[in-house]
């Protein structure tokens, strides 16, 4: 958060919500920060004396629609929620000005973003922290609440009596609810790159199984203080995502780091591609936390003691050993919009879902030793892999280039562009418009070739209206009637060679 002291001004000028009286009852301290859509101040209750937070959208950011419901989203979910884990969010309103604020509960502490940055986590403090978000996000899911973004910076540790480390998750600004009107607009999807699960990085439905990805990722870097995906081109941070396969947690620590021996396998199931090889449910990834500790125990009582017996062992379709990737859902092709304040992004899909598409990967180099502790048994030996194969691809390309190329009214990029073909008995409807031309529709299939190129057609011209008559008309000799001349205008054409 930002020092108080340095928050009476913004950008050099006072703040005018210092010392203001919202709404008769808060009494607005300083400011304590700002987040990618408003600022969030100290306050304290006029009546009651409680000190409290208080964000207020920004006013730069006010008149944005989706982000006034994402506001609103954030006060009613987290207030749905009642986790002692999760900001109490106390109050809803508007200041004079039209801007929406939230009234939340004040948390004095850091959040985990500079914790790491403090230092690597032992495993018992981290599991402590992972724990508690499991468990807040738990209650979370079980409301239909998806948070969505969940990073470092939105985990708040404090202190609760004699607790350290006691955990608050903020910022349900872009949670999504089940079953309520999604608020993104045309296949954009918002989060955070490094946290994102491969099918929210492709634009795809992002349900429960997205935070236990997002978990995974933060249980990584509290004990390496590493990110398992990190690159400046967000495209590649993307295509990363979805395809590649996480380092082990145990080749990006100290030799002599006290881990349990399964935490590979237990980050490596949270960070599983296809969503369906994860933890299910976040009660399940608390038990297989607490499970880990009873493998050590039961290592450190008999070093000949047989874990994989006394543990509970996913099939061997949920666990990929060390060297191939598990099967995953494959959406390569997409485009990017980079989001106001680099904290969240809209990602325009490209391509739906592809049923049943698996890839598997070539087997990486091995992986780093880990820490000298007792391993469980071994894998079964592991089943050759397939050769990775990318998805095959269909160059759009109109004349004159540079058409805009919508689906489903959502702008995906501009030609030419590449798109993932349609697989058999797909049919893809798009829309290409251009600047004085015909809206033109395609709908590819199948069939379609490797490349396609549209003829946009020109706009009609306007016909010149006819001169007026002289006043003094030479009179003429009366004529024949002139037939009517044929319609010159061209129907619009429908290219589409494919279609039954």
């Amino acid at each position: 958060m930002t020092d108080p002291g340095h928050a009476d001004t913004v950008h050099g000028i006072e703040d005018p919500l210092r010392g203001k009286l919202v709404d008769g009852r808060y009494r607005i301290m300083n400011r304590l920060g700002e987040g990618g859509m408003g600022l969030v101040y100290e306050a304290r209750h006029e009546v009651l004396g409680t000190p409290l937070a208080i964000k207020v959208l920004r006013s730069d950011a006010a008149k944005d629609a989706e982000a006034l419901e994402r506001l609103k989203r954030e006060a009613m979910s987290a207030s749905a929620i009642g986790s002692k884990h999760i900001v109490d969010v106390r109050d809803f309103g508007r200041l004079p000005d039209g801007s929406p604020y939230v009234v939340m509960e004040k948390i004095d502490g850091t959040d985990l973003y500079n914790a790491i940055r403090a230092g690597r986590f032992d495993w018992p403090r981290a599991k402590h922290v992972a724990r508690q978000i499991a468990e807040a996000l738990a209650a979370a899911h079980e409301r239909g609440i998806v948070h969505r973004d969940l990073k470092p910076e939105n985990v708040l540790l404090t202190t609760q009596g004699e607790r350290d480390d006691f955990v608050k998750i903020v910022d349900f600004g872009i949670a999504k609810i089940a079953g309520t009107e999604k608020i993104t607009q045309a296949g954009r999807v918002m989060g955070t790159p490094e946290y994102m699960a491969p099918e929210q990085c492709s634009g795809h439905a992002v349900d429960h199984r997205a935070d236990i990805y997002a978990l995974g990722v933060l249980i990584f870097e509290m004990v390496t203080r590493q990110l398992p995906f990190r690159n400046k081109d967000l495209m590649e941070l993307l295509r990363m995502q979805i395809r590649d396969r996480p380092p082990d947690v145990s080749s990006k620590v100290p030799e002599d780091a006290d881990l349990p021996a399964r935490l590979d396998w237990l980050v490596h199931r949270c960070l599983a591609k296809d969503r369906a090889e994860r933890f299910q449910t976040m009660h399940e990834l608390v038990r297989a936390l607490d499970d880990l500790e009873a493998d050590e125990a039961l290592v450190g009582a008999d070093s000949s003691a047989d874990v994989e017996a006394h543990a509970p062992i996913p099939t061997p379709r949920e666990v990929s050993p060390p060297g191939r990737k598990a099967p995953l859902m494959w959406a390569a092709a997409f485009a990017v919009l980079a989001m106001v304040g680099g904290v969240s992004f809209g990602l325009w899909m490209l391509e739906p879902e592809a049923a049943g598409e698996t890839l598997a990967a070539v087997d990486p180099a091995p992986p780093a030793a880990a820490a000298p502790l007792d391993e469980p048994a071994p894998d079964p030996a592991p089943l050759p892999a397939a050769a990775a194969e990318a998805p095959a691809l269909l160059t759009l390309e109109s004349d004159p280039p540079g058409a805009r190329v919508y689906r489903d009214e959502g702008l995906i990029g501009e030609t030419p562009l590449r798109i993932v073909h349609p697989e058999e008995g797909e049919r893809v409807e798009l829309v290409l418009r251009a600047e004085g031309y015909e809206e033109h529709r395609a709908v590819l299939a199948a069939q379609t070739g490797d490349a396609l190129r549209v003829v946009l057609e020109p706009l009609p011209s306007r016909p010149r209206q006819a001169a007026p008559p002289a006043e003094e008309a030479t009179e003429v000799a009366p004529t024949s009637p002139r037939p009517p001349r044929p319609e010159t205008r061209r129907e619009r054409p429908f290219f589409n060679p494919w279609d039954e």
